[in-house]
């Protein structure tokens, strides 16, 4: 049963609340699955999800570079420190890193021809795990269902 705090008293939840709630819990649960299936599918190449996505991001971009100001909106896997993970990026050497001759602060970043690889191959491992992961329980319609309505909710 799903409780709720009204007036700081426990009640129980009303059924159209009960069926929103389990939506919820699944949808986070499943979530934590998928991101399982692609942190395991991304370990051979040493790196994370996050990572993946900055390097399809700089890989879309290019030969454009772009500040960290200009990648941060555009992640989809959030980062709480992306500089931080700009410079193991960098370490990697994944991407390329130019200190702007007017602000030093500012620092334009882009794609190495290793980032370059290590993208292609990780989209595929990552693709081919949340792929499978579907495929196996839900039918092409109900996938489409499901995009309808991950869609329409989009937060």
């Amino acid at each position: 049963m799903f409780y709720t705090t009204m007036n700081n008293k426990l009640e129980p939840c009303k059924e159209v609340d009960k069926v929103h709630a389990k939506a919820y819990f699944l949808f986070v649960a499943l979530a934590d699955k998928v991101e399982l299936r692609v942190k395991d599918s991304l370990k051979s190449l040493s790196i994370t999800h996050v990572q993946l996505n900055v390097l399809a991001i700089l890989f879309k971009a290019s030969p454009h570079t772009l500040c960290i100001s200009d990648l941060k909106p555009k992640l989809i896997v959030q980062s709480p420190d992306l500089s931080r993970l700009i410079d193991r990026m960098f370490n990697k050497g994944l991407v390329k890193r130019e200190t702007s001759k007017t602000n030093r602060r500012k620092s334009s970043i882009s794609i190495t021809k290793k980032g370059i690889i290590t993208y292609l191959k990780g989209h595929q491992l990552a693709k081919a795990s949340v792929n499978n992961f579907f495929s196996q329980d839900l039918s092409k319609i109900e996938a489409k269902q499901l995009t309808r309505l991950l869609e329409k909710i989009n937060l």
